[in-house]
């Protein structure tokens, strides 16, 4: 900026000396007015006298000098426009082409061009940080997303009793069903008197048959008021065979189902089932006495006989479904596939202060339910493993979840049982009246 100024100055400097040069040139002119300038300063003022009005000179020479004067000054005032307006044009010039172009120009486009660089720079440099800002953002979701995939996908251990206990419930259903059509087969057969059953003759030989089962198995020599030291009061000493055990199983419920989770009963063969407690129980609690066997295709042409055999078809019908329920009892405590007994058994094993029995090598379908949906919660490490990680506290509620299902199927399922009983007894309990409702209906015709 001092250089600019400087060169401004001299540019000036010359531009005046140009000047004073051109009026230096007329020595005549410049005389006559430093005469006039000087006559107008010092007897000026005189010329009011009248005494002096031609002190100096006369008045023609006055005039002229007057417009002589006057001529410079119009002159020199013209001279001074034009050259202030010369030299505003000559600066205008130099500012406009010489200072601006060669100059300010430069510079501003240098300037221009540094900013550009700097802020590209800076730019660069914004966009780095986005993308490192970025970059690590990544890096740190995929680390959480690794750390929260290794802590949900670590089952713990108590976890896996689930599934393990649980692999053979499926089973242990299906060997269950199988077991309750069996039995319920088994009856339907000695009710009808299929060839083979031991009332296949008669229905007087099912009792012969089943008399002879209690003397050599369930008969109980101190039944009957037996005394040793009463002669008279035998009991039924004199009935039983040797070697009887006198369990009476064949009529205790209790003995043989109710306290026991699992019921040793074998698979059907021949139509009879393994466990004869089991089959002497079902016959005297249902079918006491079986349909007569005195009926053949001569009895059957007589619409009679042929009204009171269909009796007989209703009342084993109702039989059929009384034991059903009693039968799917048996079958839910039978012996299952054995595939979770061990673990199950560890489970009782913990529990073993509350005096709960073994369940054996083949837990049954209604044990391994009951240890599920039961058992498990009386433990008290159940509890303790629920301080787990999120992921297996919510895969363990979603297995209970399922057990719960398991067994509210279970209890569907026996209050269906429950409703077709009730429905056959209540079907029993009218069939009286509507005989009686029907013959007279029968008679009003």
């Amino acid at each position: 900026m001092r250089l600019i100024m400087r060169v401004g100055m001299k540019n000036s400097k010359r531009k005046k000396a140009e000047s004073l040069g051109a009026l230096r040139a007329n020595k005549q002119l410049i005389s006559c007015l430093m005469f006039s300038f000087l006559l107008m300063l010092f007897i000026g003022p005189l010329a009011v006298r009248p005494a002096f009005a031609c002190f100096a000179c006369s008045s023609g020479d006055t005039q002229a000098t007057a417009n002589l004067v006057q001529q410079v000054l119009e002159q020199g005032e013209n001279n001074i426009k034009d050259h202030t307006d010369m030299e505003f044009e000559n600066h205008q010039d130099y500012l406009a082409n010489e200072f601006y172009e060669n100059m300010v120009k430069p510079a501003l486009q240098k300037m221009t061009r540094q900013f550009v660089s700097v802020m590209m720079n800076q730019a660069m440099i914004i966009g780095m940080f986005f993308d490192a800002k970025q970059q690590l953002e990544t890096q740190q979701l995929y680390q959480e997303l690794q750390f929260e995939a290794h802590k949900d996908y670590q089952p713990s251990k108590d976890f896996c009793y689930f599934g393990t206990n649980i692999k053979s419930l499926a089973a242990s259903e299906a060997i269950a069903k199988f077991n309750a059509a069996s039995m319920s087969q088994r009856q339907l057969e000695r009710q009808l008197g299929l060839k083979g059953t031991a009332g296949a003759v008669s229905n007087h030989a099912d009792k012969m048959a089943r008399w002879t089962q209690f003397k050599a198995d369930y008969c109980l020599k101190t039944d009957a008021n037996w005394k040793a030291s009463d002669p008279n009061n035998t009991g039924l000493s004199k009935v039983c065979e040797t070697g009887s055990s006198g369990s009476n199983a064949d009529i205790s419920y209790n003995q043989v189902v109710g306290s026991s989770s699992t019921v040793d009963m074998s698979s059907q063969s021949g139509g009879s089932m393994g466990n004869p407690d089991l089959v002497a129980l079902g016959n005297n609690l249902f079918g006491h006495n079986v349909p007569s066997r005195k009926l053949n295709a001569t009895d059957l042409s007589n619409f009679q006989n042929q009204r009171r055999f269909l009796a007989l078809r209703g009342v084993t019908a109702k039989r059929a479904v009384a034991e059903s329920s009693f039968n799917t009892v048996l079958s839910l405590k039978s012996g299952g596939s054995g595939g979770s007994s061990d673990t199950m058994q560890k489970i009782v094993d913990d529990l073993s202060g509350s005096g709960l029995p073994s369940l054996g090598a083949n837990p049954s379908y209604f044990a391994q339910l009951e240890v599920m949906a039961k058992r498990i919660y009386q433990d008290p490490s159940f509890y303790a493993g629920l301080y787990d990680k999120p992921a297996n506290v919510l895969r363990k509620s979603a297995a209970l979840k399922a057990i719960e299902l398991i067994l509210d199927r279970a209890i569907y399922e026996s209050q269906i049982r429950q409703e077709m009983s009730m429905s056959v007894l209540l079907s029993s309990q009218l069939e009286g009246q509507f005989r009686t409702i029907g013959a007279r209906l029968e008679g009003n015709n």
